[in-house]
């Protein structure tokens, strides 16, 4: 997979789950990665076994990939020209 220009910070809610909203996103086939970044630093660290990540990360579809990043194919959802909600389970 390969950086995208949708990109977007989440601030979290006292209460219920975080949202991220994409503005602008022309319809086709996306694939969302998402990370809690627990230190503030702005970035997604790593350091746990093996080089894994050691703060809350995952992927659209609850894809995983193996020593890296998932194909985008396995992470890939279609979203139309009304949009859609692609919902991103993290865990470590």
């Amino acid at each position: 997979m390969r950086p995208c220009r949708f990109q977007t910070i989440v601030q979290v809610p006292a209460t219920g789950a975080p949202v991220a909203r994409f503005i602008g996103v022309p319809a086709g086939r996306y694939a969302v990665a998402s990370f809690q970044d627990v230190n503030r630093d702005g970035q997604l660290n790593f350091g746990g076994m093996m080089g894994a990540p050691s703060e809350p990360w995952g992927y659209s579809r609850g894809a995983r990939g193996v020593m890296g990043p998932p194909r985008f194919e396995d992470a890939a959802v279609s979203v139309g020209a009304n949009g859609g909600v692609i919902p991103v389970a993290l865990g470590l």
